[in-house]
């Protein structure tokens, strides 16, 4: 009897633990919501660097783009979720942005796509970093003017 009821307990554990992760949406560990992609779904567009604790990266260019760029959240770890703002030099009007931290090939690395602030002009998006981390990661940004092919850039972590 015993064997049945601990069974039964682990199985309502891991039922429990699939039904809370289902879903097109996730908060992450600052309380944000995000979509499979990696956008925001709470609306928390702009500021959200969490009172200053972002750091510069210095300048990307990616394709005839160049943007400054800044990193939240802290230093790069193995499973870290990490924040990039991508503030276009000029320009930078109807481009689709995604961001992933790895290697170019992408390869452990999940792709998030950036959302960009009306007010700004800011792209901000989160990535999670692989775990291992690889030797060399950055942060590779894939930047597609409306109806142009994609180039790639990249710019080292903090």
């Amino acid at each position: 009897m015993k064997n049945r009821s601990t069974r039964s307990t682990v199985l309502s554990a891991i039922l429990a633990a699939g039904l809370a992760g289902c879903g097109d949406s996730q908060s992450d560990e600052h309380g944000h919501e995000h979509g499979p992609n990696g956008e925001h779904l709470d609306g928390d567009e702009g500021g959200d660097m969490h009172d200053g604790d972002s750091a510069a990266l210095g300048e990307i260019t990616v394709g005839d783009l160049r943007f400054e760029a800044a990193q939240g959240h802290g230093e790069a770890a193995p499973g870290k979720e990490l924040h990039i703002e991508l503030t276009p030099v000029e320009g930078g009007d109807d481009l689709t942005v995604r961001v992933w931290i790895g290697t170019d090939d992408r390869l452990a690395s999940v792709v998030g796509k950036a959302d960009r602030d009306a007010e700004t002009g800011t792209y901000e998006a989160h990535a999670t970093a692989p775990d291992p981390l690889p030797d060399g990661a950055a942060w590779w940004v894939e930047v597609t003017a409306d109806g142009g092919e994609p180039a790639v850039g990249s710019i080292g972590l903090k």
